[in-house]
């Protein structure tokens, strides 16, 4: 039986949060180096790539969307972001850079599986980023070839790790957790001990999340992991700090556990589909494609989503600020 957000049966051990995230997720490309078996973007064919934005396209929408105030917070992410050609990453991390050296966003940072990350480390330094997400869910070849269904070596992320440290890029490991892989505290502190020597400085973790994409295989990996957030905050070498609202376990080095947490406020459309399942509430806006949707599940079947693509050309100021807002729904 699919729990409702409102019935998750260990919902207690789940911090909750009053402050929606007003996150903004733009997804540059679907296209990826890696197959991963969980993935939410798996079925989604290349040929949507073309229908994608320029460079300037995304600009104009980075622009109203922060200077209206609807989101205070920007991650670029696909796919494999690093993937794109050098000169829209560097344009695109350089506005939003700008933005917040201003003070105008609260965070702007690129999540990627890291595989490429050595290679574009300097680059991503000049340009201005100051932090980066690598997705990881394996801390052994083995496991990672398990997951990613390729014969990339778990080297190649730790080394692009270390190549973003040395360029003082800040890097947050995201683990999805699921069967069979990184699904128990002991796994979770192995990734750690591994990754902290080669300048990792942060970790968060997360439940599966279930999409048309990877439905079929989501019921044989998904997991709880309530235990593991029992761990991290009984086990004493970790202490609790408070990041703006945010629950973090610190060890004795510095490193920093990000507690996975609800949104106390759901959304609109997470009530009327009863996700449930370890809803974060109102968590994210995502532009896919030329699409504005409120939810990552639902990019299958177009659930609330509206088409932003002619607003965006026509450089309609006004319309567009008015979508961003609607679909931010935190009010």
């Amino acid at each position: 039986m699919i729990e409702t957000f409102y019935e998750y049966s260990l919902l207690e051990t789940i911090p909750i949060s009053e402050t929606p995230s007003r996150l903004l997720r733009i997804n540059v490309s679907e296209e990826c180096n890696l197959n991963c078996m969980f993935c939410c973007w798996k079925s989604t064919q290349k040929e949507n790539l073309n229908h994608h934005f320029s460079i300037k396209d995304y600009l104009f929408i980075l622009k109203v969307a922060i200077e209206t105030k609807t989101y205070k917070r920007v991650m670029l992410t696909g796919g494999e972001p690093l993937m794109l050609d050098n000169k829209f990453l560097f344009e695109f991390i350089k506005s939003a850079t700008k933005f917040k050296k201003k003070n105008e966003i609260e965070s702007f940072w690129i999540c990627s599986n890291g595989t490429l990350l050595k290679e574009k480390a300097l680059l991503l330094s000049e340009a201005g980023l100051q932090n980066i997400d690598i997705s990881i869910a394996a801390n052994s070849d083995i496991g990672y070839e398990t997951y990613t269904k390729s014969k990339i070596k778990i080297d190649e992320v730790l080394e692009g790790i270390s190549e973003a440290s040395k360029h003082n890029i800040d890097v947050r490991l995201a683990v999805p957790v699921y069967k069979g892989g990184l699904d128990n505290y002991k796994e979770l502190l192995n990734l750690i001990n591994l990754t902290k020597s080669y300048g990792a400085k942060s970790l968060g973790y997360f439940k599966l999340h279930k999409t048309n994409n990877n439905a079929y295989i989501f019921d044989k990996l998904v997991t709880d992991v309530n235990p593991i957030t029992k761990a991290f905050t009984t086990d004493c070498q970790w202490h609790q700090i408070n990041v703006d609202g945010q629950i973090r376990m610190v060890d004795k080095d510095g490193f920093q556990i990000i507690i996975p947490c609800q949104i106390k406020k759901a959304t609109e459309n997470c009530k009327s589909m009863k996700c449930g399942d370890y809803c974060q509430g109102t968590y994210a806006s995502y532009i896919n494609g030329t699409k504005l949707q409120k939810c990552h599940r639902t990019f299958s079947n177009g659930f609330n989503s509206i088409d932003i693509k002619k607003v965006v050309i026509e450089r309609d100021y006004k319309s567009l600020a008015n979508i961003l807002k609607e679909s931010s729904n935190f009010s």
